[in-house]
């Protein structure tokens, strides 16, 4: 259903957000993960949904309440040349 998209998710951290990564990629997209702390645990997260549903997730560290933090994760996305759906 969503194979081959690249979808961004915000706060995908924890709770609602994490749970939104996890089903998305069960369903085939690739994920572009915002969160406003990027630590071991949440970058292990990320490695093991794409390694579980044989998609790419790509850690984004960024705060929603600073525009350079919003700048610089759009920047990241941008750079990659992957079109967002």
């Amino acid at each position: 259903m969503l194979k081959g998209k690249n979808i961004v998710v915000t706060g995908a951290l924890k709770g609602i957000g994490q749970e939104t990564v996890c089903t998305l990629a069960s369903h085939g997209a690739n994920i572009w993960a915002c969160s406003h702390l990027a630590d071991k645990k949440f970058l292990e997260f990320c490695e093991n949904i794409s390694e579980k549903f044989n998609v790419d997730i790509f850690p984004l560290q960024g705060d929603f309440e600073s525009i350079d933090s919003v700048k610089s994760m759009s920047k990241e996305i941008l750079k990659s040349k992957i079109t967002i759906d």
